[in-house]
């Protein structure tokens, strides 16, 4: 939730960007024309908003390229936010349960992999006969 509130203000922000270079006219009309144009889901911004999103941790800025809108005279480049997907949870090898890396109880390099465990329970069973859980994901 936090990442669409900041887009939404790197959104508004990038009006101000968008009446400079296509005059206030045509910035309202690009911006009605980007929301008819996206899809559901599909966020759709131009080149200001999308330089200001750039380094945003979990979002993803992807040209689309040059567009032309009903009554706007100069094309305009379009751009796509896409979420980065998180990393996915790991697996303990010996309980089988889901471990995000940072709730992980308990880390062991074993073999040039690296397995993550939610209890140090797990954790001693594994070092007991690693190769026996190794085995079944490495």
């Amino acid at each position: 939730m936090e990442t669409e509130r900041t887009l939404l203000i790197a959104d508004l922000s990038g009006y101000t960007a968008l009446t400079e270079t296509h005059g206030a006219m045509h910035a309202s009309e690009i911006v009605l024309r980007l929301a008819s144009r996206a899809r559901g889901g599909q966020i759709l911004c131009t080149a200001p908003v999308a330089a200001e999103a750039a380094g945003h941790p979990g979002v993803e800025v992807k040209l689309l390229g040059e567009q032309r809108f009903k009554n706007v005279s100069n094309p305009v480049m379009v751009y796509e936010f896409a979420r980065v997907s998180r990393v996915a949870p790991f697996i303990d090898p010996v309980c089988r349960m889901r471990v995000e890396a940072v709730h992980a109880k308990v880390t062991i390099p074993y073999r040039g992999e690296t397995y993550h465990f939610c209890s140090h329970e797990c954790a001693g069973l594994f070092g007991e006969a690693p190769e026996r859980y190794a085995r079944l994901w490495g």
